[in-house]
């Protein structure tokens, strides 16, 4: 057990790695039953080399048997092969096997580095376990998931890498995920390649891996995307003889229901248009399903939209593209051929110029500004508090009026606006709320506007419905907008991720990574790193410094109602860590208190920094959750048939009696000829005058111009009248 101690030099500013390693050392659990082998709180650079771990007591599901290989805590440390100093010897890898959680890594903070390589587990429950982790590295490791006879029951899911909450910045690539269990019998025997749940919304990736004979191959659950799309990125995975390659799940609350929201699923673009360039598209392998109730790719209709761009499929036996898919649009370039060498290159062993990558850091943060700017001045008209006030606050004599503000905003309505305009049902009857969302392309993506658009108490007809989500085959200002802050936004955060893991690995000048570290925090107009500052203060119990970056980042940056509410958790956790940090009695009741109050808030970095406190004290227990396709259920799609076929129909216009507006509801599919609809006054003169275009829709008439009486809405086919409705308009 190694408990919290840093070596400093010069001085208590520069934090050194500790000196202790495990060369192959062999841990077996038969008799006894330790909790954990190995015991890291509050230690960094500590090397596990060609050592092995295994657990060979019996499963007992219950919290306060859980076995662990290695158990972190607020730590950093290394896991590899052991290179033997003669090159004709192998290397020895360390070998983890038959544990709860082979590796379980959690922090309360920011913490040291963490790289897990060239290392075999086994048939362990979970792998390995990070929750709240930064910029971890898991390379070139083997992870057989599950082994045909296994000592856990079918009902226990088995997942080889399991990154929780806020565990972001990760390079995961080159490992292989494997079971020995009947390709029949994975439906029955759960076991996952990769899970990822809530890891935030930064650009992260899953790149290059291996997947064979899994029940899902990966699976990510909850918010791992933010608003604008940029989020978790799936390239270059070969997958084979897997039952659901990809699955992609929303996080259900306290009733079993699913969380919904701008940020739950996955990064909006998989890979993206070629354009010649053969990485830029996502690059993966899919296994070949035989049983047709089977997906490539399954996205929850509840997670937000997701556009996947494979490469050409003739001219190579690899299955690039996805199929089939649930609830994904699937867009093949057919000008890049695939060729893995070409378009998945390795990432490894190419090395880091802090130099170039500070200079990409500064043009990327310029368009990041650049397009923020933008969409802040086109959305909503740069007011969305205002206009969305108008809309809450209209009323039915205000119809034609606001569908027209709304339309002048289009297409950079935001979502907030055009929930609220659904709402307005007494105001905006369907046939508004048709042209406004029709006029903004990214409504039929947003799985929270179509919710709305589903509860409204008069529904929407199916041909409307179809006419909207027409949105979903194409991308409109607004999100063609978003979509390049997006990627300026990715290369940022790639670029920051490199950065930071080169001095945190480089412990040759320990304390010019550490000067370099805090100076990159400091002079970058980005929020997380001046959280990451204020870790850093706590760490050398600079509380001055500490406190003094806490107050200043409401100051530097326009936080939004969210980061408001997470600052305000930060300040609190803060209070607390510093407290606990120079408090040498146990943590008192207040204090834990405080900590589960912080805990609630789970969407949150320091809810789960919190949580973690309060599990590393076994106060409290927690359960990740696990996500896995119902398979003997169809999945309801978010596709729609946008060739509707409808009953013969009678005109309708409504409402009747009319003030400002007036809606004309017509059919006419039984019909190829044009057809003009006439509005006559009661002597019979013609007043206005229509073509009709659709073959099944509603037209908005605006009758401000006419005056109070009795009219006439006639319809003409080939000059021959075949309907007449009488239309009373009172003002």
């Amino acid at each position: 057990v190694f408990y919290p101690y840093k070596n400093f030099y010069p001085t208590v500013s520069y934090p050194q790695e500790n000196w202790s390693s495990f060369y192959k050392a062999g841990f077996t659990n038969d008799h006894v039953y330790p909790h954990s082998q190995i015991v890291f709180n509050g230690v960094d650079g500590i090397s596990v080399k060609g050592c092995s771990f295994e657990n060979l007591l019996p499963y007992i599901n219950s919290p306060l048997f859980t076995t662990r290989a290695i158990n972190s805590y607020n730590s950093g440390f290394r896991v590899s092969e052991l290179t033997m100093p003669d090159p004709d010897d192998p290397s020895i890898p360390t070998t983890i096997k038959g544990f709860e959680q082979g590796i379980y890594a959690i922090t309360d903070s920011y913490s040291g580095y963490i790289h897990i390589s060239t290392s075999v587990f086994e048939d362990n429950e979970r792998g390995i376990y990070l929750c709240g982790i930064s910029n971890p590295a898991i390379v070139q490791n083997e992870f057989l998931v599950r082994t045909k006879y296994s000592k856990y029951e079918p009902d226990i899911p088995l997942i080889g890498l399991y990154m929780d909450a806020f565990t972001t910045g990760f390079t995961v690539e080159e490992n292989t995920y494997y079971s020995t269990v009947g390709y029949t019998d994975l439906k029955e025997f759960d076991c996952a390649g990769i899970t990822v749940n809530n890891t935030g919304q930064n650009y992260n990736e899953l790149y290059n891996n291996y997947f064979d004979n899994l029940t899902v191959g990966i699976a990510a659950g909850g918010e791992n995307r933010s608003s604008e799309g940029d989020g978790l990125c799936i390239k270059c995975n070969d997958f084979s003889n897997c039952l659901t390659d990809i699955y992609v799940a929303p996080l259900l609350n306290e009733n079993n229901e699913p969380i919904t929201g701008p940020t739950i699923g996955i990064a909006e673009l998989q890979g993206k248009p070629g354009n010649g360039e053969t990485k830029n598209l996502a690059g993966n392998t899919f296994s070949n399903l035989s049983d047709p109730n089977l997906y490539n790719f399954e996205k929850d209709i509840n997670c937000e939209y997701t556009e996947y761009f494979h490469h050409d499929v003739e001219g190579t036996d690899a299955k690039v593209k996805p199929l089939p898919v649930v609830n994904i649009t699937v867009t093949e370039d057919n000008e890049s051929e695939y060729d893995k060498e070409l378009a998945c290159p390795s990432n490894l062993g190419s090395g880091t110029d802090p130099l170039v990558e500070k200079s990409t850091l500064s043009a990327e943060l310029l368009q990041i500004i650049a397009y923020t700017d933008t969409l802040n001045t086109e959305v909503d008209g740069g007011n969305t508090d205002q206009l969305n006030l108008d809309v809450s606050t209209s009323n039915p004599n205000q119809t034609i009026q606001l569908r027209q503000q709304l339309l002048d905003e289009s297409p950079y309505l935001s979502d907030t606006v055009m929930k609220s305009a659904i709402d307005k049902e007494n105001v905006l009857p369907n046939a508004v709320i048709r042209d406004v969302l029709t006029a903004n392309p990214q409504s039929a993506k947003s799985v929270e506007v179509i919710q709305s658009l589903d509860n409204r108490i008069v529904p929407m007809p199916d041909y409307m419905l179809s006419e909207v989500m027409q949105g979903l085959n194409t991308f409109g200002a607004k999100e063609v907008l978003e979509q390049k802050l997006a990627e300026h936004r990715t290369n940022y955060i790639r670029s920051f991720k490199k950065i930071e893991r080169y001095y945190q690995s480089d412990t040759s000048d320990q304390a010019a990574s550490v000067d370099s570290i805090v100076s990159l925090w400091s002079n970058q107009a980005h929020l997380e790193s001046k959280y990451k500052l204020a870790f850093h203060y706590l760490s050398i119990n600079d509380s001055s410094n500490l406190f003094n970056e806490l107050h200043n980042i409401p100051v530097d940056f326009d936080l939004s109602i969210k980061q408001q509410n997470s600052h305000d958790l930060y300040e609190d956790l803060f209070g607390i860590l510093w407290q606990m940090n120079n408090d040498t009695t146990q943590i008192d009741s207040t204090q834990i208190a405080s900590l589960i109050d912080i805990s609630d808030d789970y969407m949150t970095a320091p809810g789960v920094y919190a949580l973690n406190s309060l599990i590393n004290k076994n106060i409290i227990h927690y359960n990740e959750p696990v996500y896995f396709p119902e398979y003997l259920k169809s999945s309801k799609a978010d596709s729609y048939n946008f060739d509707i076929q409808n009953k013969e129909y009678i005109i309708s216009v409504f409402p009747n009696p009319a003030g400002d507006y007036c809606i004309i509801d017509f059919d006419l599919s039984l019909y190829e000829a044009d057809a003009i609809l006439d509005i006559c006054d009661s002597y019979g003169h013609k007043v206005s005058s229509f073509s009709l275009q659709n073959i099944h829709s509603q037209k908005i008439i605006s009758l401000t111009a006419f005056s109070s009486g009795v009219y006439f809405v006639t319809l003409s086919i080939n000059n021959s009248l075949k309907e007449s409705h009488k239309l009373i308009i009172t003002k």
